[in-house]
């Protein structure tokens, strides 16, 4: 999947992408590492499909938060970008209804499950914010 989405990801529809990541109503951890790729790669491209707005129609809330915040913090990569929300405005971290809380648990969580799990770890962080 990788090489096609360094080829060809510039390409890719809102379906396409949604087809990749969705499995029923939950996500593919594989999927969704290629949906981090494709923010990776081709920025501009992604964030130009409406995928927060899709996955919240999918009913995919935390797949949604995600693409909010690649959306919200242009220009972080790979591993950069979730050790970024680490220290991000905590007020910039919700979407959609869910947040993520830093404190020194989420920290330690993120830092030993990330090489394991990749970004998606930031999805297992998510609370329902208070208005959500």
């Amino acid at each position: 999947m990788s090489g096609l989405i360094e080829t060809g990801g510039n390409s890719f529809t809102q379906a396409q992408v949604l087809r990749l990541v969705q499995r029923g109503d939950t996500y593919s951890r594989t999927g969704f590492n290629g949906l981090s790729r494709l923010y990776d790669v081709w920025p501009e491209e992604t964030a130009a499909l409406g995928l927060p707005q899709a996955f919240d129609k999918a009913g995919l809330g935390t797949v949604a938060w995600y693409c909010a915040m690649r959306e919200r913090f242009p220009g972080k990569r790979d591993r950069i970008f979730a050790f970024e929300l680490l220290r991000a405005d905590q007020q910039l971290l919700e979407y959609g209804g869910y947040r993520l809380v830093r404190d020194d648990e989420l920290g330690y969580f993120v830092t030993t499950k990330f090489p394991y799990r990749g970004e998606s770890i930031l999805l297992d962080c998510l609370t329902m914010s208070d208005d959500g």
